[in-house]
């Protein structure tokens, strides 16, 4: 693995790990929101990614600009979730940033390192958004009434932002099921 590669998977898995860790303690610090904000943009310039990444990077880098510019006028304690929500996403991540480095490692590690990130990106990405957001009916009532006081364009930002990543979750965990799919074949076959 090149050295640039090295510096750019260590420096997510880091982040990932702090991220983890607000996640967890239930802090968000504007220091998080800079350091993601300006990782993205780095990683958005720096590297030629897929449309699937690129669209990521765009969604994070709008959920910076609504942070700043509407994180105060909607319903604090709600906003504070979806962000936790959002941080949960990357307890996957870890995993997933650990991968190149596993490379020449057993396969047996290998192994149980895809299927932490597998259960993880379901359990966060999928089941849990679902559970604390796509289903939460109280959470929706909380943006009719932003809706309301703020208008119609920070209110459609917000669901682009969240049912973006939703989707894109969506979209990544069906890739993830054909990838894991393809693994226990080749095991099989062994």
């Amino acid at each position: 693995m090149e050295l640039s590669l090295i510096i750019k998977n260590s420096s997510y898995v880091t982040l990932c790990l702090f991220a983890v860790y607000s996640y967890y303690n239930n802090i968000i610090s504007e220091k998080l929101f800079y350091t993601l904000s300006i990782y993205t943009f780095l990683d958005t310039v720096l590297y030629k990614n897929k449309m699937d990444i690129l669209i990521h990077h765009y969604l994070l880098l709008l959920l910076t600009y609504f942070h700043y510019n509407y994180g105060t006028k909607i319903d604090i304690e709600m906003y504070h979730k979806m962000k936790l929500i959002c941080l949960s996403f990357e307890v996957s991540s870890i995993f997933l940033g650990l991968m190149p480095f596993m490379k020449k490692m057993n396969n047996n590690i290998q192994m149980i390192n895809y299927l932490m990130f597998f259960g993880s990106f379901f359990y966060y990405r999928i089941y849990k958004f679902s559970e604390d957001f796509v289903y939460d009916f109280e959470k929706h009532m909380i943006l009719n009434e932003f809706r309301k006081e703020e208008g119609m364009n920070p209110y459609l930002m917000f669901y682009i932002i969240f049912m973006g990543f939703y989707f894109l979750n969506m979209f990544w965990f069906i890739f993830i099921c054909k990838k894991m799919v393809k693994k226990i074949m080749k095991i099989k076959d062994e």
